[in-house]
């Protein structure tokens, strides 16, 4: 007597993972030219500031803001973390070098927090 079994895979759920994944991976890509830009940019900020950089910079941040946003969006909690901690510790490791020049605003940053 043989036996047939079938079976039906869904690859519904696979596909989403994947595209998520994928999201993940591009904002992985992003965060890591963020960071790249940012560490260039803490010697060329005064210059940026007297040749108006300052608008530039305001459509900058929002278009990264909007790009990280899509990103993320869907993404659970768990993915998220995950993300997350891959930037923390990029950022950790990026940050080592930063040294606190400014004590006024380091006050003010640290009164913002209470």
């Amino acid at each position: 007597m043989d036996t047939i079994v079938k079976i039906k895979i869904d690859s519904d759920e696979l596909d989403i993972t994947i595209e998520k994944a994928n999201r993940s991976i591009e904002l992985l890509r992003e965060v890591q030219q963020i960071i790249s830009s940012l560490s260039g940019r803490e010697e060329s900020k005064a210059s940026d500031n007297s040749v108006g950089g300052g608008e530039n910079m305001s459509e900058d941040m929002s278009k990264r803001v909007s790009i990280i946003a899509e990103a993320v969006a869907g993404l659970k909690y768990y993915e998220w973390s995950r993300i997350k901690t891959a930037i923390d510790k990029k950022f950790s490791s990026t940050s080592a070098n930063v040294v606190v020049k400014d004590v006024e605003e380091l006050k003010k940053a640290i009164q913002i927090e209470f």
